[in-house]
This record gives structure tokens, C-alpha cells and sequence, in this order.
């Protein structure tokens, strides 16, 4: 089996910039948040690990780290333009696509296990 180098670069990257995150949230004094992107580093180096290896469980670590970080930045944008004006709109589109997440991911395994 041929490992994609942009698989390979894009999961490096994600790593990478999750540990830069992360020592920039150390030295904002935001310790919850530094460690968040430390364990998001962590994680993206063993989903890494997993994708060179063939270890599915590892690989399934990075997807669903990757779904997770993807519903925070929709979040974070929802919230940066509606934060004034409804509330509970972003409330309710976050909590659609964390359940929108949680299905597709079980549903992908569900096609590839």
C-alpha cells in the first residue's frame, strides 16, 4: 500500500500547528487551552504514527480529532458574527453539527470496519 506524502505532510502540519498553538496559549497564561493543543499535537503524531504503520484505531484518533477541530473553527465563526445577536442561534447550529460530526464518523467506520 503507497502512503499519500500529502497525507503524510498534512497530518505533520496539523501536528505542528496544534504544539505552536499551544505554547502560544502557555504563554498567554491560558493553561486549559495549552494543553488542548499540546493533546491535539499529540494526538495528530499518533494518528501519524497510525497511517504509517496500518493501525486503524490510530488513524480513526486522527479523524476524528480533524472533525472535531473542523466543527470548533465553524464554531468560532458562527460565534465571532452572531455572538450580539442570537446566542442561542450558534447554541443550536453547534450543537447540529456536533451531532452532524458524531453520525458521519460512526457512519464511515461503519463503511470502512
Amino acid at each position: 500500500m503507497r502512503k499519500s506524502k500529502f497525507i503524510i505532510f498534512y497530518l505533520t502540519l496539523l501536528s505542528a500547528v496544534f504544539l505552536l498553538n499551544g505554547m502560544d496559549f502557555w504563554r498567554e497564561g491560558q493553561s486549559a487551552l495549552a494543553m488542548t493543543g499540546v493533546l491535539g499535537s499529540v494526538l495528530s503524531l499518533l494518528s501519524l504514527i497510525g497511517y504509517m504503520k496500518g493501525r486503524k484505531w490510530l488513524v480513526w484518533t486522527g479523524i476524528v480529532l480533524l472533525s472535531a477541530f473542523s466543527i470548533y473553527i465553524i464554531g468560532a465563526l458562527v460565534w465571532t458574527f452572531t455572538v450580539g445577536v442570537a446566542t442561542v442561534f450558534s447554541a443550536g447550529l453547534f450543537l447540529s453539527l456536533v451531532t452532524a460530526n458524531v453520525l458521519s464518523v460512526m457512519k464511515l467506520k461503519e463503511q470502512t470496519g
